[in-house]
């Protein structure tokens, strides 16, 4: 079986230090982008089982980044994680058929959760690295 794979979207580095022993305890493999752009550069070449994409990353609408990774893999678990929302914003984002939508001022872990479940769902990748 081909380890989990997981990429972090996102302009802190708050988030995959959290999440550092749990994805190490699952033998998760992980990559981390700074940009929505890149992140759709690497997701053109390779298999991710989950994204999480963080919406404070600006450099293109978040709608616009999860239509563009679902067309890569429309698999592929999208999880987004922000730290204040509004009716708009959720509504429009799950829309998109994201996997998990967390705030940070919820438990982390509702999040750790997520994670797990995503990442231990090893589907065989249409992509090959």
């Amino acid at each position: 079986m081909k380890p989990s794979v997981m990429m972090i979207v996102r302009n802190t580095e708050g988030l995959h230090n959290e999440l550092h022993d749990l994805l190490n305890q699952y033998g998760c493999e992980l990559v981390i982008e700074e940009s929505f752009g890149h992140g759709i550069e690497h997701a053109q070449n390779h298999f991710f089982n989950a994204i999480v994409l963080d919406t404070k990353v600006k450099d293109m609408e978040l709608k616009q980044a999860i239509k563009i990774f679902k067309n890569l893999d429309p698999n592929v678990k999208i999880i987004v994680t922000t730290d204040s929302t509004s009716k708009t914003l959720e509504t429009d984002v799950r829309k998109e058929r994201i996997y998990y939508y967390h705030i940070y001022s919820f438990d982390p872990n509702d999040l750790k959760l997520a994670i797990k479940s995503a990442i231990s769902n090893n589907i065989a990748p249409h992509i090959q690295n």
